[in-house]
């Protein structure tokens, strides 16, 4: 007797070989796969506590967002439409509006959504900068995200020089203002990793600082506002060697050249997102050590100078599919984001050759996997790996007719699509209901935190239709 069966769906089992299973079953035992096969095969072997019938369905492993931010949720669209002052806008807010309250909602929002689009697994990082002054932050983060079950790595860490950053706490109606050092960012960062390891088994930790070189590099190449860069990192790296962490920020050119010549921190625990502009040597930097690559479509830093995903890809460089969600433009849905990664490239190529559905399908799971470093649990339907699996429903207009699969799933699915999500063998949606939460309880304390958050953060202005946006070609 076994825990789950699923019988009768076209299972994308994203193993080795790429097998296709048509009229395929998983069998469900103590969170793992326990068989995998035909329906008669394992109709014949097992019974099962509980039966999921997937006909005319899809079952593939659940989608993996190799990164995120957390506190986007609750400002989406806020001052999308202010150019490169909205990080400063959102990063002050980020310090200075929020409350632990912000985060457990936040938190609680973000993994609803991306559970109702089929990502089980994603990383979260805590702000455009880290809200690293106390550990309520974080720990209320997680909170939130473990109140839905699914997987969250918290990408925290120092915030951004110059140091000490000011942040402010809220009580009620009152604020006071507090100034966090980078050591003391560094001590709520590990403040945090002991109690989220205590908090609940599904969630993880990266050391993540605002860059790879933590600060922006000047064009001499120094690290703008940190002259002390090198024992910054020295003591980044007594903290991810203490608590076995990876390392997980953005990167861009020419920040890898500096951090493999300067700084010694790349390598196969290291995953870096965006990585625009890269030059050859750069590219050669990044398959020499390993470190691995999350390119997110949709984030506006590729509009003035693209990642090169086919160079990196044809340089053997392990790269994912992430959605940079949730602000200022853009949802969880990974399934979109697959799909702008195919018109990126292939319109800058000006060749629908390039990124095929197949390596973009592998990209949001097993390569996903292995950019995080959870290649052995996760990311394809094999024996003994977790059972982190989606069930996607065909049996609709724009998904009809039932064949070509893989090219079905990768040019038309959407995240609304996925009617059930099972993360370690417990079922968190079934036909498309969530089971561990009030869904539309989320929804309404997420809307009335985001209105208490705007009148904190005092950013009534942003929510203005601006000058431009309508008749106009630009802003």
């Amino acid at each position: 007797m076994v825990d789950l069966m699923i019988l009768h769906g076209t299972l994308l089992t994203m193993d080795i070989q790429r097998r296709i299973i048509y009229d395929g079953a998983i069998a469900i035992e103590k969170g793992r796969i326990f068989d995998i096969g035909t329906t008669t095969e394992l109709n014949s072997k097992y019974n099962a506590r509980r039966i999921i019938d997937a006909s005319r369905k899809v079952i593939m492993p659940g989608l993996i967002d190799t990164h995120g931010h957390a506190g986007h949720s609750l400002i989406k669209t806020v001052a999308e439409n202010v150019g490169d002052d909205w990080v400063s806008i959102v990063e002050n807010f980020y310090k200075e509006g929020t409350t632990p309250d912000y985060w457990y909602i936040d938190g609680k929002l973000a993994a609803l959504e991306r559970l109702k689009f089929g990502v089980t697994c994603g990383v979260s990082y805590l702000g455009s900068c880290a809200r690293t002054d106390d550990p309520i932050y974080g720990i209320k983060h997680c909170e939130g995200v473990s109140k839905i079950g699914i997987r969250d790595i918290l990408a925290l860490g120092p915030g951004r020089p110059p140091y000490p950053n000011k942040y402010v706490e809220w009580k009620g109606n009152v604020s006071k203002e507090v100034y966090a050092s980078f050591e003391r960012n560094l001590e709520v960062t590990e403040d945090i990793i002991q109690k989220v390891k205590k908090l609940n088994h599904r969630i993880d930790c990266t050391m993540s600082p605002p860059s790879i070189t933590i600060g922006s590099l000047t064009k001499d190449g120094r690290v703008r506002d940190l002259p002390d860069v090198e024992e910054k990192v020295e003591a980044m790296k007594h903290v991810i060697e203490k608590w076995n962490l990876k390392l997980h920020c953005h990167a861009y050119s020419p920040q890898i050249k500096f951090a493999a010549d300067k700084l010694d921190l790349l390598g196969p625990h290291v995953s870096l997102v965006h990585c625009t502009g890269l030059l050859k040597e750069e590219i050669h930097i990044l398959a020499k050590t390993d470190t691995k690559v999350c390119h997110a479509p949709s984030a506006r830093s590729i509009i003035p100078i693209q990642c090169p995903v086919v160079e990196l890809l044809d340089a053997g460089v392990t790269v994912s599919i992430a959605t940079d969600g949730s602000s200022p433009d853009r949802t969880f849905d990974l399934f979109k984001e697959l799909r702008m990664a195919m018109t990126i490239h292939r319109t800058f190529f000006k060749d629908e050759s390039f990124m095929p559905p197949g390596k973009v399908l592998e990209m949001v799971t097993v390569d996903a996997a292995k950019t995080l470093g959870y290649e052995n649990d996760l990311g394809s339907l094999e024996l003994g790996k977790k059972a982190d699996i989606i069930i996607i429903d065909m049996m609709k207009p724009h998904l009809v007719p039932f064949f070509m699969i893989p090219q079905r799933v990768a040019y038309e699915v959407s995240g609304q699509d996925v009617e059930t999500v099972i993360v370690e063998g417990e079922i968190l949606m079934e036909n498309s209901s969530v089971k561990k939460v009030n869904e539309n309880s989320i929804l309404e304390s997420a809307q009335e935190e985001a209105e208490n958050a705007i009148a904190r953060g005092q950013l009534e202005k942003y929510l203005e239709i601006p000058k431009g946006f309508w008749g106009k070609s630009r802003y």
